[in-house]
C-alpha cells in the first residue's frame, strides 16, 4: 500500500504509474519449524535387514526362567523357556509431488524449485513426528502412567481427565520422577534417558531452582546461558509436536533409548520431467514406522499449566 495523497495529486507508487516500480524481495521469507528428534529419542537396533528388503521383522524375546526352591532328593520339575517374540511391520508411507512449470521456473528470480523441495522435506518430517507422539500416547507400561504411577502408585502423572497442573516449584520433581519409575521397572541399565517437553514447561524450569548456578555446579545459571541439558541424568528436549489440547492438557514423553524403536526403510527423492505438460516435478517418497517394543522403558505425563 502506498502513502496516501491528498485530493488531486496523482498516485505514483503501487506500481500504477510505471513511475515507481513495484519491487520484489531477492530471498523467500523466514518459516518456522518445528524441531523434530525422533533421531534422539528412538532406536534402530534389529531393523538392519529391513532397509534393504522385507515389510516385517521378528525379534526374539529372553525368556522368564523360573527358579525353584531344592530339597536334597527331590524330583527336579523341567520347564522348556518359551518367550513371545515382537513383531515390526512397516507400514506407513508419505509423499510429496511438486510441480514447477517451465516458463515460471525460467523466469521467476527466486530459485523455485529448491526452495519447495526444502519445505516439502521439512514438512514431511513435521508431519511423521506429529503422527509418532500421538500414535505413542497410551502405549507406556501402566505403571508408567496414569494417576498411580510407579511401582508404589505413588506418582500422579495426570490423566486427559485430570491433567497435573505444573509450576515452577513441581516442575524440576516432575523429571525427577523419570529416573525413579524406570528403576523400578528394572529399565535404567546402560544408555540415555530422554524427556520431551513443551516449551511453557521448560518456562517453569526457568523459573525453578535451577536458575542457581551454585545448585547445579554449572558455570553459568541456566537463565543466562540458556540450555536446560541434563537433569538427574535425563536429557530434556523441547518440542512443540506434542498432543494435546490447547489450554486444557498436554502429553510429555519420557525414557530409555530401547523404548521405541524406528525404522525409515526407504526415503526416495526424485526428478523428473511431466508428460502433460512443461513443468518439472520434485517428488519424494518415504516409507517409515516405529514401535513401542520396552513399554516399561518408556514414561507418560499429561500436564498442564493452569
Amino acid at each position: 500500500m502506498s502513502v496516501g495523497v491528498s485530493g488531486g495529486y496523482p498516485q505514483y507508487g503501487g506500481g500504477t504509474s510505471g513511475l515507481i516500480p513495484e519491487l520484489f524481495a531477492d530471498e523467500f521469507n523466514v518459516e518456522y519449524w518445528a524441531t523434530t528428534l525422533m533421531p534422539q529419542i528412538t532406536t534402530g537396533r534389529f531393523y538392519e535387514g529391513l532397509l534393504e528388503q522385507g515389510d516385517k521383522v521378528t525379534i526374539a524375546t529372553e525368556p522368564t526362567i523360573t527358579v525353584s526352591d531344592y530339597s536334597k532328593g527331590q524330583e527336579l520339575d523341567i520347564e522348556v523357556p518359551y518367550s513371545t517374540p515382537i513383531t515390526m511391520a512397516v507400514d506407513r508411507a508419505k509423499y510429496f509431488n511438486i510441480s514447477v512449470d517451465s516458463i515460471d521456473e525460467k523466469q521467476s528470480h527466486l530459485e523455485l524449485s529448491s526452495k519447495y523441495v526444502d519445505v516439502g522435506t521439512r514438512q514431511l518430517a513435521q508431519d511423521i513426528e506429529t503422527q509418532f507422539f500421538l500414535d505413542i500416547a497410551g502405549d507406556a507400561a501402566s505403571q508408567n502412567r496414569g494417576a498411580t504411577a510407579g511401582k508404589e502408585g505413588s506418582f500422579d502423572n495426570g490423566t486427559t481427565g485430570t491433567p497435573e497442573v505444573v509450576t515452577a516449584d513441581n516442575a524440576i520433581e516432575i523429571i525427577l520422577r523419570v529416573r525413579t519409575i524406570l528403576a523400578e521397572q528394572n529399565a535404567l541399565a546402560g544408555g540415555k534417558v530422554w524427556m520431551v517437553v513443551p516449551p511453557w514447561f521448560r518456562h517453569f524450569l526457568m523459573q525453578s531452582e535451577l536458575w542457581h548456578a551454585d545448585k547445579t555446579n554449572d558455570a553459568k545459571s541456566i537463565i543466562r546461558s540458556g540450555r536446560v541439558g541434563e537433569i538427574d541424568g535425563v536429557t530434556i528436549y523441547e518440542s512443540n509436536l506434542l498432543p494435546g489440547t490447547t489450554g486444557t492438557y498436554t502429553y510429555m514423553f519420557a525414557g530409555n533409548m530401547d523404548a521405541v524403536s524406528y525404522i525409515s526403510q526407504l526415503n526416495k527423492a526424485e526428478t523428473i520431467r511431466s508428460e502433460k505438460t512443461f513443468a518439472t516435478l520434485f517428488r519424494a517418497l518415504q516409507v517409515y514406522d516405529w514401535k513401542v517394543r520396552k513399554s516399561e522403558g518408556l514414561v507418560e505425563f499429561v500436564v498442564n499449566d493452569a
